[in-house]
């Protein structure tokens, strides 16, 4: 017979294992249980929102993820761009890129065009890329994209403008595609 094995990057589990009983995995997937039993949209992103605060690294990761699919409604909810903002600041490159996927989502989706939505989910990527601590090439990529549906609230920055230069130089291809794209897209 044929034995399929599944295994992580270090060739051990696929999926991370629990810390303890309060992981945040757990109530991650317990706050998403409660969006399957509810019928109103609203209230599934409402969920959403209530439980990001607490989550950590992989409960994170996994609420900003299913929030993404909810991008159009969570837009429109004032809590929103603050909840996804508090992550961008987070020790883990995944949690970061989570939010910063998130971000772009709200950002993209914003068809209010609230600018005070868009200034301070900007305002949170500035200041999360100018942190030394986080060079991940890969997370600043994703910021950048980010950036590049912000539309007004991050054109007419010279903070912003200053970070998108495509002339200094960068660690790869892709963080240097990623500031060419919100280049365009800010025009």
């Amino acid at each position: 017979g044929y034995v399929q094995r599944f295994a992580g990057r270090d060739g051990g589990d696929p999926a991370p294992l629990l810390a303890s009983e309060e992981d945040s995995l757990i109530q991650a997937t317990q706050a998403l249980l409660a969006t399957l039993r509810l019928h109103d949209r609203v209230e599934q992103v409402k969920t959403i929102l209530a439980a990001l605060p607490a989550a950590g690294d992989a409960g994170a990761v996994t609420l900003l993820s299913s929030l993404n699919r909810r991008a159009l409604l969570a837009a429109q909810w004032p809590d929103a761009a603050p909840v996804v903002a508090s992550h961008l600041a987070a020790k883990s490159t995944a949690q970061r890129r989570a939010a910063a996927g998130s971000a772009q989502a709200l950002l993209a989706s914003d068809y209010l065009e609230q600018r005070s939505m868009r200034a301070a989910l900007v305002n949170a990527l500035v200041a999360a890329l100018q942190q030394q601590e986080h060079r991940d090439a890969a997370w600043r990529a994703d910021a950048f994209e980010a950036i590049g549906h912000a539309g007004d609230a991050a054109g007419d920055r010279p903070v912003v403008e200053r970070l998108l230069d495509v002339e200094q130089g960068v660690a790869t291809y892709h963080e240097q595609a990623a500031r060419f794209d919100a280049v365009a897209r800010l025009g």
